[in-house]
């Protein structure tokens, strides 16, 4: 098993295992009930400007400035919208489909939601995007016909059979389901409807197999998933934590980031499943970056007794510059790049670079760059004889300082063992 895979069972408790002579799990044949009421969302409708919010989507999703140019100035601005983000650019293999479907219903969803269309289409296309997310998790195969792994939708099937609503919530885009609710205010139908809506276009929609959603939804276990969609929305409800502050904008509250401060520059890199693959000209750059938090790794060893002696070794940094399929573990160095807060404002830590280290150091971790270009704060995870550690450091006005280290227990739970803000004794 893979350091990124260890770590997340450590820390999430994902059900994913690839160590040898491990034997995956059975899929589960748990079919999820559920029972919807006349619930209405925690949600107000937005004030907000089409044009800008739609210009700060589609600059979300990576789309070149010409291009998104070129979509503001057309006669029929959400038609060429459609065009240009639902257009398939090239050959998808039919193992990777449902993923690209999935890519591009949820971009269609929220496309249709800021242009205001109706309701009806919203409820259709996100028990489509539900079903797809589904299809997805258990990485569907168009072509054998079935799937490939189920341990993501046993944990799925296994939160609704707890009825952890937030975690049922959690596998899914919470803009899309924002958009549901939104559309289910506008609609003054009762959710009911809604969701009798979205599974009549289901059964109309699937009438063949040769389809991502269709091939899935009438080849898998059909009651099995009715089930689990109507326990989605269900959990969604009574979760209730709707917000459209990241989807809808006015002009006036929105400020803008100056990204020439940036340490690095994303608009040069290439973007994958909503990260940045690093040039090569910043390999060097970001060596440095990583090796200055060796400095806090020995400084744990002065804070925490049992805190293992080890440093990141620069010939470990793993670094891709090339092609990452749909479903591969990020075992490498990304940035992440979100220049402001889902209300707008600036975002105070505008850029994240994840990075991992392979062989034997067994680390990973996160820098946060503040907008100025400067480190200021980070995160590494270590996992050191089948014990994990977390090092959080922090910028204050200028000094860089471990503020705490956790670890785990026998029974895999987070405890902390040094806290910078707590004297010694309390």
């Amino acid at each position: 098993m893979g350091l990124f895979d260890k770590i997340k069972n450590a820390i999430w408790g994902s059900s994913n295992n690839n160590q040898v002579g491990y034997q995956r799990p059975q899929r589960s044949n748990y079919i999820p009930t559920y029972h919807i009421e006349d619930w209405q969302p925690k949600l107000k409708y937005p004030e907000y400007d089409k044009l800008f919010s739609l210009q700060k989507y589609l600059e979300s999703i990576d789309l070149p400035k010409n291009i998104i140019s070129q979509i503001i100035e057309s006669k029929n601005v959400f038609g060429e919208a459609k065009r240009i983000i639902t257009h398939v650019t090239e050959q998808v293999p039919l193992s990777e489909m449902c993923y690209h479907e999935t890519v591009r219903i949820e971009k269609w969803i929220k496309l249709m939601a800021l242009w205001e269309s109706p309701s009806e289409y919203i409820f259709e296309n996100t028990f489509k995007y539900i079903l797809l997310r589904l299809s997805w998790m258990c990485h569907w195969d168009m072509l054998q016909q079935k799937a490939l792994n189920d341990c993501g939708l046993n944990d799925i099937l296994d939160a609704c059979k707890q009825n952890d609503y937030k975690k049922v919530v959690s596998y899914f885009d919470n803009d899309i389901l924002s958009c549901f609710a939104l559309s289910h205010l506008k609609s003054k139908k009762s959710l009911v409807e809604a969701v009798s809506i979205g599974f009549d276009f289901l059964e109309m929609n699937t009438t063949h197999n040769g389809s991502a959603h269709g091939s899935f939804y009438n080849l898998f276990d059909k009651q099995q998933i009715k089930g689990l969609i109507g326990k989605i929305i269900e959990s969604a409800y009574i979760y209730n934590k709707f917000s459209t502050k990241k989807l809808f904008f006015k002009e006036e509250n929105y400020v803008s980031v100056n990204t020439d401060s940036l340490k690095y520059d994303v608009s040069k890199m290439k973007s994958i499943r909503g990260f940045y693959l690093p040039n090569v000209s910043d390999k060097d750059n970001i060596t440095k970056d990583i090796l200055q938090l060796n400095d806090f790794l020995l400084q744990a060893t002065t804070l925490v007794r049992m805190f293992p002696n080890i440093q990141i070794d620069a010939n470990d940094i793993e670094f891709r510059f090339d092609k990452v399929l749909p479903d591969e573990s990020t075992e490498f160095c990304t940035f992440i790049y979100t220049p402001n807060t889902p209300t707008g404002k600036a975002s105070k830590y505008p850029l994240k670079l994840g990075f991992y280290c392979k062989r034997t150091s067994n680390i990973q971790g996160e820098i946060e760059y503040l907008q100025n270009g400067e480190i200021g704060k980070s995160r590494i995870i270590i996992w050191h004889k089948g014990i994990l550690y977390l090092v959080h450091i922090l910028d204050k006005k200028g000094i860089k300082a471990i503020t705490k280290i956790e670890t785990t227990n026998k029974n895999g739970e987070r405890i902390t063992i040094y806290n910078a803000n707590k004297k010694e004794g309390e």
